[in-house]
């Protein structure tokens, strides 16, 4: 049946990217251990290699509009690996990937926008909070998609068939070989031209502009862009509030000592001002690092 969307309950994100280079993306989780280490997963595991792929093909229930696989595979790297049930359906792109034991559960749609361009719906998911961690997991992809996505637009624009520059020899490549497939015969290779994508992707992207969480998020999104202006109204406020403490614990300490008593302000009360500035310091240094993730973090695989 059709699917309702509830935006408020929905990560939503829109990026440079085509979209079957994204679809294409979803279908290979093999992918994960290696572009979202120490996000989503781990490379650093007995399973991050492990990816078995079988009965590829349509999907019954849906025709000709989508196909499916199944997939044996450990999402988190440390875990037994178990198998799911990947299926993907048109017109909107929407993939489903679920296991028998509700262990796993995801949905998406892929809506391809202007040339280039595709917004991402992902259910379902708390408000701000996790949606900073589902950032973090499409900026892993983010930094290589974009490359990937003009390269093979290049091949396409020059008449090579998709079959003719791409090398997938390992099992875990069945499911976007049956993309690829789908997309050519169903699909009609897409809504989109090699040159009207071309037209749209950036040249030469610098990482501020690929991964800018702001744009692509964060203004659509109104948990997170209520959390920014909260975070962005607290910083000043828990400086100046550590700016004050500190003030009046400097007077009322002046204030003894020109009373004569002393040894200035009872030890409890300076051990208290000190506690409470250190405190909100350290609250706006975090508010500080929200500003950051809500906006643009870089991301390099490197220090992943």
């Amino acid at each position: 049946g059709d699917l309702s969307v509830d935006l408020g309950r929905f990560y939503t994100r829109e990026m440079p990217l085509p979209f079957d280079i994204l679809v294409e993306n979803i279908h290979d989780q093999s992918h994960v251990p290696f572009a979202h280490h120490g996000v989503a997963s781990s490379r650093n595991t007995p399973w991050a290699t492990h990816f078995e792929i079988d009965r590829v093909g349509r999907a019954e229930r849906f025709g000709d509009k989508g196909h499916a696989f199944d997939l044996e595979w450990s999402p988190d790297g440390r875990n037994k690996p178990y198998k799911q049930r990947g299926v993907i359906l048109s017109p909107r792109i929407c993939g489903v990937l679920h296991s028998k034991d509700k262990r796993l559960h995801v949905d998406t749609q892929t809506l391809p926008g202007p040339p280039g361009v595709l917004k991402w719906l992902l259910a379902k998911r708390p408000r701000w909070a996790d949606h900073l961690v589902l950032s973090a997991v499409f900026d892993g992809d983010l930094a290589y998609l974009v490359k990937a996505a003009w390269n093979v637009k290049q091949e396409e624009l020059q008449g090579h068939k998709w079959n003719q520059f791409y090398f997938m020899p390992a099992n875990s490549d069945r499911s976007t070989s049956a993309w690829r497939k789908w997309l050519v015969e169903v699909g009609k290779g897409g809504p989109w031209t090699p040159e009207q994508v071309l037209a749209n992707l950036p040249q030469r992207p610098h990482h501020r502009d690929i991964l800018d969480r702001y744009e692509q998020h964060t203004k659509h999104c109104a948990s997170c862009s209520k959390a920014l202006r909260g975070v962005q109204r607290g910083q000043p406020a828990a400086k100046t509030a550590a700016g004050l403490i500190a003030a009046a614990w400097l007077a009322a300490n002046i204030a003894y000592l020109n009373s004569e008593r002393l040894g200035g302000l009872p030890m409890w009360q300076t051990l208290l001002s000190a506690a409470s500035v250190s405190i909100l310091l350290a609250l706006s240094s975090y508010m500080h690092v929200l500003e950051r993730r809500l906006t643009y973090t870089d991301y390099i695989h490197a220090d992943h």
